[in-house]
């Protein structure tokens, strides 16, 4: 069952007052842990989230959405949250920061995609731009790294680099790509 995600938005609407915010995008359940350490990843992932968020805010980034620090909400699915943190990212985020890391996490991947679709500016905890060459780079070799640890890349994750690459295959310049192979 999907639920409504219309009125945590309102209560976020009301919080900001039509500020426009930076969108902090970390792993939470997913990311490298989950391949290497499965069932330890949530705690881990939620303070490098909160570490980045502190870090932007001593640097006078005050205005920040950070998945990392918010509550589990009662009977929402993983697909709840993604509707949410999109539909959130489309009203109040003009920059999107991704923690180091988010290459493994294919809700992370799919947040980049999203921003990348909606010309919203994305960057690493540096603040230095992460291009659509860059992410598909770094997303490949998780991929790859992945795949060395004995695992198999999520769907997810493979599903979000196969779209990226497309995006990139409608640019004037083709970006250069490596094929993944299964193990």
């Amino acid at each position: 069952m999907s639920h409504d995600v219309g009125p945590t938005i309102e209560h976020m609407r009301s919080l900001l007052g039509g500020d426009k915010a930076i969108y902090v995008s970390c792993p939470i359940m997913s990311g490298r842990l989950s391949y290497t350490n499965p069932g330890a990843q949530e705690l881990p992932n939620r303070v490098a989230g909160r570490v980045a968020g502190s870090r932007l805010r001593h640097a006078g980034l005050t205005t920040l959405i950070e998945p990392a620090r918010a509550g589990k909400i009662q009977g929402w699915s993983r697909d709840d949250y993604l509707r949410f943190w999109f539909a959130a990212i489309d009203e109040f985020v003009d920059t999107a920061v991704f923690v180091s890391g988010w290459e493994y996490s294919s809700d992370c991947a799919a947040e980049y995609l999203y921003c990348y679709r909606r010309c919203i500016a994305t960057c690493d905890e540096l603040l230095e731009e992460i291009s659509l060459e860059s992410a598909i780079k770094v997303i490949e070799d998780a991929c790859l790294d992945i795949e060395f640890i004995g695992h198999k890349p999520s769907d997810g994750l493979v599903s979000v680099l196969e779209s990226l690459r497309t995006e990139a295959s409608e640019l004037d310049e083709p970006i250069p790509y490596v094929v993944l192979e299964g193990p």
